[in-house]
């Protein structure tokens, strides 16, 4: 049995579902939630880090023990002041679930502070380029944490998690989105002017440009042999074959700039939120052929698997109300609905 939370935007409130019978079980206040937020679990699933207000102010990092379901620590983040992608979350949990890198974007100096997650404290920070930035991703093996940065080129960094410094960087052409293949060997680049950067790790250089208009998300299955890609542009979901490094299928299901990703923990299917259309589409990974289209009654907003795969959550709604829809992947009909405070915005599940 798990917990998915939900974090909400107007009410300042992180909610909990009981994934075994899609029930609220607790509400949970949260500080200073704003535009630049999200909301992760730890590996071992005993706490939820909630980052917000990176821009502008001061920002915070909440701790939620999933025990207990209370506010545990309140972390304070230096000022940014500037942009990070939105729809992507500033921080990241090594895979150990030892350390939490968070970044800080700036105009003059960007930095990643690094959080202990036994003391909850922030114990190292990294000084990085300055402007816009990416999400970090941690290598499977805790050794790398990766950066974009659009400032200069467009950078891609590379900070050593044993002394926390800058090991390398190289140009890649903006800062976006980025996956890592489950083995560490590939990491792939989102650049939204209409380019996929496929670098190998071992030597970090670009072994191949793809060339996918509007590129924004990726998510790579967990077998690790496909990319999935979307493009807000044009509507549409990119396959990339990791072993060939080629785009092997397009499909045209009406992806937007808020469309999100999830995949099933056998690797067999995909859903994606159609937010403008109001769908969660299912694609099936070994024909690459929609294999449903699940109506709901307000925009999807992003959507995440349970670990063990029988359901799919989806968050939906505006600034009046906020629904949480449980999809059973067997049949991919809509089995639960929960009320949240209004404008969720992202959401998490325990292990």
């Amino acid at each position: 049995m798990g917990f998915v939370y939900v974090l909400s935007i107007g009410d300042r409130a992180v909610s909990v579902i009981d994934t075994k019978t899609h029930a609220l079980i607790a509400k949970i206040q949260v500080y200073k939630v704003g535009d630049v937020n999200e909301i992760v679990v730890t590996p071992d699933g005993k706490f939820v880090y909630i980052v917000s207000n990176i821009e502008l102010n001061p920002g915070n990092v909440g701790v939620i023990d999933t025990k207990t379901n209370t506010l545990v620590a309140n972390i304070r983040l230096p000022v940014g002041d500037g942009l990070t992608d939105v729809f992507q979350s500033p921080l990241a949990i090594t895979p150990d679930g030892k350390f939490i890198y968070v970044l800080v974007p700036s105009v003059f100096t960007s930095q990643a502070s690094i959080i202990d997650a036994k003391t909850h404290r922030i114990t190292s920070t990294v000084m990085l380029e300055a402007g816009s930035a990416s999400v970090p991703v941690i290598s499977p093996d805790n050794q790398f944490c990766y950066i974009t940065f659009q400032s200069n080129g467009g950078l891609l960094a590379s900070i050593d998690m044993k002394t926390n410094k800058l090991t390398s960087s190289i140009t890649v052409g903006g800062a976006g989105a980025m996956a890592i293949t489950p083995d560490g060997r590939y990491l792939y680049v989102a650049i939204v002017v209409g380019e996929v950067k496929v670098v190998d790790t071992k030597t970090n250089r670009i072994m191949t440009t793809l060339e996918i208009n509007g590129a924004q998300r990726l998510v790579i299955t967990p077998n690790g042999k496909y990319v999935y890609v979307t493009s807000f542009t044009n509507g549409t979901l990119t396959v990339i074959e990791v072993a060939t490094n080629t785009i092997i299928s397009t499909l045209a299901i009406g992806t937007d700039e808020n469309s999100r990703l999830t995949i099933t923990p056998d690797s067999k299917f995909v859903y994606v939120n159609a937010s403008m259309n109001g769908h969660v589409i299912v694609i099936a990974t070994k024909s690459n052929h929609v294999v449903a289209t699940i109506p709901t009654p307000t925009n999807p907003i992003d959507l995440k698997v349970t670990p063990d795969g029988q359901f799919v959550y989806v968050i939906s709604g505006d600034v009046d109300f906020g629904s949480v829809y449980a999809i059973d992947t067997k049949t991919n009909y809509i089995v639960g609905r929960t009320s949240v405070d209004n404008t969720p915005r992202a959401i998490a599940i325990t292990p």
